[in-house]
């Protein structure tokens, strides 16, 4: 009847979209974390991002809305540290969208290990009495 099987909360993806139903926890992690790895350098623009092929494939919901590379955008400014990212020009105006760096591993275990001991990634102790 609807032409497209997909749905958003049992409403057809249009009427989700107008209706505002359509939420950032509806945002493929794996995909953003899988895109992010695919970005030919350590530095991308967000439409970069949410243009590159796996982004868009895993929202195709989001891909009907006016608002998607915004929603996007925001998305990667709520997870910024966990996705291992910086904003490095909020306020710069670019038709591309913000610029996103690489900082590091994308932060996944925010509990320090038992003992108190800070994780360091090498194995060692981050105090000085070791």
């Amino acid at each position: 009847m609807w032409g497209d099987p997909k749905t958003t909360r049992g409403l057809p993806v249009v009427f989700a979209i107008e209706e505002g139903i359509v939420r950032m926890s509806d945002v493929s992690r794996s995909a953003v974390e899988a895109a992010i790895e695919k970005m030919p350098a350590d530095e991308f623009r967000t439409k970069d991002l949410s243009q590159h092929e796996i982004m868009v494939s895993a929202h195709s919901v989001f891909r009907l809305d006016r608002y998607y590379h915004q929603r996007m955008g925001k998305y990667l400014s709520q997870n910024d540290v966990e996705l291992g990212l910086r904003c490095d020009d909020k306020r710069e105006k670019h038709p591309r969208g913000v610029l996103w760096r690489k900082i590091g591993a994308p932060f996944r275990n925010p509990r320090p290990p038992a003992g108190g001991e800070a994780a360091t990634g090498s194995g060692e102790r981050s105090d000085a009495q070791g």
